[in-house]
């Protein structure tokens, strides 16, 4: 455990046999991927988050494709250890299969190592995201949808005007979106 990034690094650096496990959520920590990115090629990683939304999934492909395992697999583990003493027998998903072979990030690493600005390193990650949801076949006004939800814009009644669409479109449309980003979990939350 480690108190802050600068300790972090110097016992990743002294210790080439460490294995990493960030709880975390991705997309608040692009700064700190970006701090580890020579050390996340030779240090096994996982990240564990209790929800992994699209943002969060880019940012993992693209820091080299790292292992994240779901929060309820702790919790698992956790309430085994309380009601038993022991660890549910036998350990099953990503945790447990990182826990018992730790693997370096395999992936071809996307952001590359030159950035000197954190808001060049933003934009870049603004790109990296643009392509991605392109990627994901998101029209322009599911975009446009998108970009008002992030703006704040929530209540039907002013998407409505923003948009130039009826509630009942607009409500279509942002679940098409959520579908296409693998957000099925967020339906009901926006809007």
């Amino acid at each position: 455990i480690a108190e802050s990034l600068p300790c972090l690094l110097q016992r990743l650096t002294g210790a080439p046999e460490a294995v990493l496990i960030l709880c975390l959520r991705p997309r608040e920590h692009i700064y700190l991927f970006y701090a580890l990115k020579s050390l996340l090629l030779d240090h096994p990683v996982l990240v564990i988050s209790d929800e992994l939304l699209f943002s969060d999934r880019l940012v993992l492909r693209c820091w080299g494709d790292i292992a994240c395992a779901p929060y309820r697999e702790i919790q698992t583990i956790i309430s085994g250890l309380q009601k038993y003493g022991h660890c549910p027998y036998p350990l099953k998903g990503t945790l447990a299969k990182f826990l018992s072979v730790p693997e370096c990030a395999t992936g071809f690493f996307e952001v590359p190592v030159i950035f000197n600005n954190p808001k060049r390193l933003m934009r870049y990650m603004a790109l990296l995201m643009h392509r991605a949801i392109s990627n994901c076949g998101v029209t322009s006004s599911q975009q446009k949808l998108l970009w008002a939800l992030y703006k704040g814009h929530y209540s039907l009644s002013g998407l409505t005007k923003i948009l130039s669409k009826n509630e009942k479109q607009i409500w279509q449309d942002k679940n098409r979106l959520l579908m296409k980003l693998g957000m099925k979990n967020r339906l009901y939350e926006l809007l």
